[in-house]
């Protein structure tokens, strides 16, 4: 059974559609829990600020 040289290209660019996807998903997730985190940090200094007057 001989494989067409086009399915395969296919196939390789469909793994490699999914994996980029795949790894944008998780940069973006993990840059929204850094972005949480700062906003978090950010926010205790205000409230310490805020009970120091």
């Amino acid at each position: 059974m001989t494989v067409s040289p086009w399915l395969v290209l296919a196939g390789a660019l469909l793994g490699v559609g999914l994996g980029a996807a795949l790894l944008g998903h998780l940069d973006t997730r993990q840059q929204a829990e850094d972005e949480q985190a700062q906003f978090d940090d950010q926010f205790a200094q205000l409230i310490t600020t805020l009970e120091r007057q």
